[in-house]
């Protein structure tokens, strides 16, 4: 493992205890933050996928 897996595992650890610390204390604003969470990542999986199918240049 190199480092840039290293960082990235511990932020994914933190990030997942920020919603978890969230949905203890506001369980609506954590649906929110899961909810626009996903769509980021909805939206940009499709953005980069319609730019990888153009021909290159």
């Amino acid at each position: 493992m190199n480092t840039a897996d290293v960082e990235l595992a511990v932020a994914c650890i933190a990030a997942l205890a920020w919603i978890v610390r969230t949905a203890l204390t506001d369980p609506v604003e954590a649906v929110i933050l899961l909810g626009v969470m996903f769509l980021v990542s909805l939206l940009t999986t499709r953005f980069r996928s319609r730019r990888r199918r153009l021909p290159p240049q």
